[in-house]
């Protein structure tokens, strides 16, 4: 638990931006490097399910007038579009990364 606690605290050290969201849960809150490695090794479920996770979050508290925040695309073009922007910023939280996926779709929602 005291590893735990400690390699936590060093990713929050070392991204500070980490926290400014607030409370990022499961793997949302790894690197999207980590994403790009699942990604090639074809191990990215779990991100695939807390990404479907996020984007339902978001159509329940923040859509209006839509039902599906990513209606404009499919899983294939969210890979696509989520791989060049954690290429370019690898040790961005894939929290941040989902966030700014949904905002290339919905630039008029703000990230709280």
């Amino acid at each position: 638990m005291k590893v735990i606690a400690a390699a936590l605290l060093l990713v929050l050290i070392s991204n500070p931006s980490a926290t400014a969201g607030g409370a990022v849960r499961g793997f949302g809150g790894k690197s999207c490097g980590s994403w790009l490695e699942a990604r090639a090794a074809q191990e990215d479920d779990r991100y695939q399910d807390w990404l479907d996770g996020f984007l339902t979050g978001v159509n329940w508290y923040q859509m209006t007038g839509e039902t599906d925040a990513a209606a404009s695309t499919d899983e294939a073009g969210m890979d696509y579009w989520l791989d060049g922007y954690c290429r370019q910023h690898p040790t961005v939280v894939f929290a941040f990364a989902a966030s700014a996926l949904l905002q290339s779709f919905h630039p008029e929602l703000q990230r709280r």
